[in-house]
């Protein structure tokens, strides 16, 4: 069937790992090794994230943290260590820090997020919507949707990369 379809996938390094774009980590998921194969399809594409999971890249991409880590510490029951590291991600100027303290943040809230990932999501989902909240998308998600919609390759780099939405 002549239809495009992108697939999206995740690095998935092992659990403990903080992988940077300047330290990237090697993926353990089985998909990794399907990329070439099904990318030279005229209709299917693979795209796999370059650091963790999904939640992991977008905690990495730009200043993203700014809007995560509030969201996350609204969905707490209660008072203790989760929230007060929370509060001090909150006084970080995310558009300053490092990779590497972007990556330790971002992992902490991966793992605090891990149960309630659905939750979380619609949660950043409504902030986005209703405080009028940007977030940048990792650039394999926004290379699939460019590809699956016909867009142009230089879309990719170009004025959807400014736009970071």
């Amino acid at each position: 069937v002549p239809i495009k379809c992108a697939g999206i996938t995740d690095n998935d390094p092992p659990k403990d790992s903080m992988p940077t774009p300047a330290k990237p980590v090697e993926g353990n998921n089985p998909a990794l090794r399907l990329l070439d194969s099904i990318n030279i399809s005229d209709w299917a594409r693979l795209y796999a994230n370059k650091l963790k999971t999904f939640e992991y890249d977008l905690a990495m991409e730009a200043d993203n943290l700014k809007v995560l880590v509030p969201v996350a510490k609204s969905l707490l029951t209660t008072n203790g260590p989760i929230k007060n590291k929370y509060e001090g991600y909150e006084k970080i100027n995310w558009s300053a820090a490092t990779d590497d303290q972007k990556a330790e943040a971002s992992l902490y809230l991966l793992n605090h997020i891990e149960d309630i990932k659905g939750e979380f999501s619609q949660a950043v989902a409504s902030e986005v919507a209703s405080q009028g909240q940007t977030l940048k998308v990792p650039e394999y998600i926004r290379e699939a949707v460019i590809w699956v919609c016909e867009g142009a390759s230089n879309e990719i780099h170009g004025e959807a990369e400014a736009s970071g939405e």
